[in-house]
């Protein structure tokens, strides 16, 4: 008995247990066959770190199946009033550098095509002339200026802003009337009066009185557009679409989305409403706050790589213990995703939005940039990629033009990252103004200073010519010149800062000797001796 009631007991919490019912959600939508997912950005602004991390999560779970899928590509362009030029072409190239790469879509192809709404729209006029033949749509006649008012009136009673459903009962002579008069007409559609509910495989089950809090939503235009209803419900059908992922902003319109599915007797695929990302101060990651698009990151000199492992730390699909994800020896894009779609779950992706820190973004390319530094496939595409940079900044004036060779270029480049890595976040660090120095030698005014400190600096100088190469480094300069200095007599910080002063231009920074490490020999020996070009007294450097 004592074991019949326990099985009973275990069998009752297994259906009322939400653990075990968000596991039998995973293990029914895991591991199918021919998984197609859709990433359907619309082309009003560049792309943002949430549609990357939304585009990545799809690819990722189609990846991860073992039965395999597709990765698609759909460009929502119906609001053509907000369409921004070139950003179509921008995404597809962003998306591209980050490694994930659709299997059909605009410009490569595919058997459901075309991937652009604005190139279906024959399409969705069938369907929606089929939703208003069956009673399903109406025609609304209600003018920009009426529903404007209505919304006026519904916030000055502090009421939530619906339509009022009033073309709903026009009757046919109503109707004709108004259409012989030329009146433009969108197509609405009739929410149903009960609560409806889907089975979400993050969130369970969702149920929402759509009718109830919203007024009957336009899913036609005027202007033979589709709204985004109509259009996404159409095309994930006729592309064959098995699951949904996208952000949690659309889970309660997901529910007018099943009612259309039903009106066209389709069945809907699986829904799994992703978690925001959200601000420090609690809000939505939002494009209108600037600093969020991939092609600013790209720009700056981020990795991709280090992007891709920024939005997988954030309820991704991935456990806290996995760590910064390379891929071998070199973090490429498409060996850090190959890496991910093997470890990545759904089961392990969070419900709760995630509050993101920017600066962890810093700490994972900073770390992604070390690692790249000491893999010699890759060092000499990075020398490669910062003399680029160095000469677009300084132009034909940079140090680098003074050497006799690339040996000695490339040289100098692979000591300064060498020195600085631990310091930097992005290679680009290396070209700004706390840098200026190492790619141009600072303009010291002619002054004079006095004869025990140049005295003092020339011989730094002979110390400098006498060391040998190999032995440049701070260990063995730090406390030579601290003994130089002492047999001086002088104080230790006007010499050092002299010193920095002559080598950089600047009186704050570095230590001396890292300073000279940087620069190398022949070219800390070069500024310093511009030192034999002032006399005697220098009233301002004599302060330093």
């Amino acid at each position: 008995m004592f074991y019949k009631s326990w099985l009973l007991n275990i069998c009752n919490h297994r259906f009322t247990c939400k653990t075990y019912q968000r596991c039998r959600r995973f293990s029914i939508s895991s591991h199918l066959w021919n998984v197609r997912v859709r990433f359907a950005p619309s082309p009003t602004g560049f792309l943002h770190i949430g549609g990357l991390r939304t585009a990545l999560l799809n690819y990722l779970f189609v990846k991860s199946q073992k039965g395999g899928g597709q990765f698609i590509i759909r460009i929502e362009d119906t609001d053509q009033s907000r369409i921004v030029p070139g950003v179509v072409e921008n995404l597809l190239n962003q998306l591209k550098w980050a490694g994930i790469t659709p299997d059909e879509g605009p410009g490569i192809g595919g058997d459901f095509g075309p991937y652009v709404q604005s190139e279906r729209l024959d399409i969705y006029e069938k369907y929606a002339n089929q939703l208003l033949d069956n009673g399903i749509a109406y025609k609304c006649f209600c003018s920009e200026r009426r529903l404007e008012i209505l919304r006026r009136d519904q916030m000055q009673r502090k009421e939530r802003s619906r339509y009022d459903n009033r073309c709903r009962n026009l009757s046919e002579s109503e109707i004709e009337e108004k259409l012989d008069l030329g009146m433009p007409y969108v197509l609405r559609l009739k929410l149903q009066n009960d609560i409806r509910s889907f089975e979400d495989i993050l969130n369970g089950e969702i149920k929402h009185d759509v009718a109830s809090i919203e007024g009957d939503p336009v899913i036609y235009k005027s202007d033979r557009y589709p709204t985004y209803h109509l259009a996404n419900i159409v095309d994930d059908h006729l592309m064959k679409i098995t699951h949904v992922l996208r952000g949690q902003e659309w889970m309660m319109s997901t529910v007018k989305h099943v009612m259309l599915y039903e009106a066209f007797g389709w069945k809907p695929p699986q829904y799994a409403h992703l978690p925001l990302l959200l601000n420090e101060d609690g809000r939505k990651l939002s494009k209108r706050q600037g600093d969020v698009y991939v092609e600013q990151y790209r720009e700056g000199g981020y990795h991709a790589a280090s992007i891709l492992n920024f939005l997988a730390h954030y309820g991704a699909g991935f456990t806290e213990s996995s760590g910064i994800i390379f891929g071998d020896e070199v973090a490429t894009p498409t060996k850090v995703l190959d890496i991910m779609a093997k470890e990545f779950s759904m089961e392990k992706v969070g419900v709760n939005n995630s509050i993101v820190s920017f600066s962890k973004l810093g700490e994972y390319n900073s770390t992604i940039l070390k690692h790249l530094l000491s893999d010699e496939r890759s060092i000499n595409c990075m020398i490669e990629e910062l003399r680029k940079y160095v000469l677009e900044k300084y132009g034909e004036s940079n140090i680098l033009n003074k050497m006799s060779n690339d040996e000695q270029k490339n040289e100098y480049i692979d000591r300064v990252l060498s020195i600085r890595k631990n310091h930097i976040t992005v290679l680009k660090d290396l070209i700004s103004e706390e840098y200026n120095y190492v790619w141009i030698r600072p303009s010291i005014p002619h002054e004079e200073i006095q004869e025990d400190m140049m005295k003092f600096v020339l011989n730094i100088c002979s110390f400098l010519e006498d060391i040998n190469v190999d032995g440049l480094s701070k260990e063995v300069i730090t406390p030579r010149i601290r003994d130089i200095q002492a047999k001086a007599k002088l104080k230790i910080a006007p010499a050092m800062t002299l010193l920095r002063y002559l080598l950089s231009g600047r009186k704050q920074g570095p230590a001396v000797a890292e300073i000279i490490c940087i620069l190398g020999k022949t070219e800390s020996v070069a500024r310093l001796k511009k030192i034999q070009q002032f006399h005697n007294k220098s009233p301002s450097l004599a302060k330093m």
